[in-house]
């Protein structure tokens, strides 16, 4: 695997992005910028996303996210986390936080939102695996609330 240093400053998030997209493999390393040590595409073009790193987010709605996180905006992602409880059976989607309980998990960026192309959820106690496609940015409900940051449309939940 090749590693490359990138410094946000000089190169900026959006190369990377650009660099990941384009196919450029290995691991690369966002030196200096807390929480985004390293961001690794595997073979398959499946860029691995850590669920504690976006809870590391500092956010409040209305505030811009960092570019790091924007930048992978758009990416096919797999990212691994629980389905959070309370999670209603039939739905065509359910929120991912980073463990099983729920616990300390009361801010937007602790959770991703998940829609589901085809078939709809039913309540899994374990730990979920997930590739789909990712989205950052706020979305509102009808009130004008931020319901989301983070969204992940899927495929189907197996």
């Amino acid at each position: 695997m090749m590693r490359f240093s990138i410094t946000p400053r000089t190169l900026g998030p959006r190369l990377v992005a650009i660099a990941l997209a384009l196919g450029a493999s290995g691991a690369f390393v966002l030196a200096g910028t807390p929480g985004f040590d390293e961001i690794t595409r595997p073979d398959d073009g499946v860029l691995e996303v850590s669920m504690q790193k976006l809870n590391n987010v500092e956010y409040e709605p209305g505030d811009e996210l960092p570019e790091e996180i924007t930048a992978l905006d758009g990416m096919r992602i797999q990212i691994s986390g629980y389905m959070r409880n309370g999670t209603i059976e039939g739905e065509t989607w359910f929120d991912l936080t980073n463990d099983s309980c729920g616990c300390g998990t009361s801010k937007l960026q602790h959770f991703v939102r998940v829609s589901i192309k085809e078939g709809t959820t039913s309540f899994r106690a374990g730990e979920l695996v997930l590739i789909g496609d990712f989205a950052v940015g706020e979305v509102e409900d009808e009130d004008g609330f931020v319901e989301s940051i983070f969204r992940l449309e899927i495929e189907s939940l197996e």
